[in-house]
């Protein structure tokens, strides 16, 4: 059986338990190469493409589109045709799933699968992967349309229900000209024959739909339940004097520099929890880690859902550097490129809603992390200057803190830190 070839689950990244096979782009009978998409796999917040690394005949599907299974399954089969059937299937019945050990996911690539033995002296059809979007469509279940990701971000934008096209693709594979094609025609009232989309659940008096959740909005969900049933948190809110901090920004600016005020921040928070290392942690069960560096999660929101990508010591940045960083981070995230690691880990997340208006809020804390600060605008207010009333920009800043982590005089420790550095943006920014 040493032809034979298994495709698994792949892992990435040390959270990763489980994965949702999205989509098969190939069928059994196809021949495969090395390099072609195979498949679309979903994992908390990465949509991938997967790549073969196997060449071959894809001689058996194991799991099917739609479906969620452990890390490691055995999902399809490659082998050459002259392979029997009945090795084939001895092959899948004698199969058992790979078992990742923590040492081998945190030194996988998040972008290629781990490499790992299978039985019967067959080495898994390794596979590789590119990000196409993290607000991708869960897949096919039973009775939906087989369609590409790009055909269903598009379906989603156009309010499209992919059930009434008719894909012109391989094995009726709906690709985006479909879709194109299909709105077309409902605006022409449905000149080229095809029916107009109708809500997929609406009620008769109601006239509400049905939205299906994606893999990564019900990541987010169920981590979100977990977080503010399991985690103790408390909130420690302060006003921040910015008008220092705003010059400072506005005096890089004129030197070219594109920074934003959340730039400045995320830098603030980085040199704070310098200066109060004890709040540069993770709580995990009985143990605190401790970092030597400040890597900072903030977070932006895209179509899938909100993510916050990581900025890795981000105390030895410039503001400039630092703002490239956040802009790579930021776009790629929205189109769901990220890799695992770069939305993994940090200490402490920002949270900005400032820009939508937002005063004042408090966030969840997103473990193992063990705090977050939510800002909100930075608005005009009556402050006291050397005993006189004078208009000043203050910003609300809510630290949101893990008690098991970081108790109120520590939080309280830390906003000072950060309160200084932010009027006194001089000696850094």
């Amino acid at each position: 059986m040493s032809n034979i070839k298994p495709i698994i689950m792949p892992r990435w990244g040390l959270e990763m338990t489980e994965g949702t096979l999205s989509a098969w782009h190939v069928a059994v009978g196809d021949r495969v190469t090395t390099g072609q998409v195979i498949m679309d796999v979903e994992s908390e917040k990465i949509a991938n493409e997967v790549e073969s690394e196997a060449e071959g005949v894809l001689r058996k599907i194991v799991v099917e589109a739609g479906d969620t299974v452990d890390i490691g399954t055995l999902l399809a089969v490659i082998a050459d045709e002259q392979t029997p059937d009945e090795q084939i299937e001895a092959f899948v019945q004698s199969y058992r799933p790979v078992t990742f050990t923590g040492e081998e996911a945190a030194e996988a690539e998040p972008a290629q699968t781990p490499a790992a033995s299978a039985p019967a002296a067959s080495e898994p059809a390794r596979a590789t992967s590119t990000s196409t979007g993290a607000g991708r469509a869960q897949g096919r279940a039973e009775g939906e349309a087989h369609a590409s990701p790009t055909a269903r971000r598009l379906a989603s934008r156009l309010g499209v229900d992919l059930s009434q096209v008719r894909g012109s693709g391989r094995g009726g594979r709906i690709s985006a000209d479909d879709v194109k094609a299909f709105a077309a025609a409902q605006d022409a009232g449905g000149a080229a024959g095809e029916l107009p989309a109708e809500p997929t659940s609406p009620d008769a008096e109601g006239g509400f739909t049905v939205v299906k959740l994606t893999t990564m909005r019900k990541t987010i969900a169920r981590r979100l339940v977990d977080s503010k049933q399991n985690v103790p948190h408390f909130y420690l809110t302060v006003e921040l004097h910015m008008d220092a901090l705003l010059e400072a920004r506005a005096g890089l600016r004129s030197q070219g520099q594109d920074v934003s005020v959340n730039d400045c921040l995320l830098k603030a928070c980085a040199l704070a929890l310098q200066d109060v290392p004890e709040a540069n942690v993770q709580f995990h069960d009985d143990v605190l880690h401790r970092f030597e560096h400040s890597d900072v999660a903030f977070a932006v929101a895209t179509d899938g859902g909100l993510i916050t990508p990581v900025v890795r010591a981000a105390e030895g940045k410039s503001v400039a550097a630092l703002a490239a960083e956040v802009r790579d981070l930021a776009s790629r995230g929205r189109a769901g490129k990220l890799s695992a690691e770069e939305f993994q880990g940090g200490t402490l997340t920002l949270s900005n809603l400032g820009m939508y208006g937002i005063d004042a809020f408090s966030a969840v804390i997103n473990p193992p992390q063990a705090a977050i600060l939510a800002v909100g605008r930075a608005a005009e207010r009556v402050v006291v200057r050397e005993g006189q009333p004078a208009v000043g920009r203050v910003m609300t800043a809510t630290l949101s803190c893990d008690h098991r982590a970081i108790d109120g005089a520590l939080g309280a420790r830390w906003l000072q830190a950060l309160r200084e550095r932010i009027e006194r943006p001089r000696d850094w920014c």
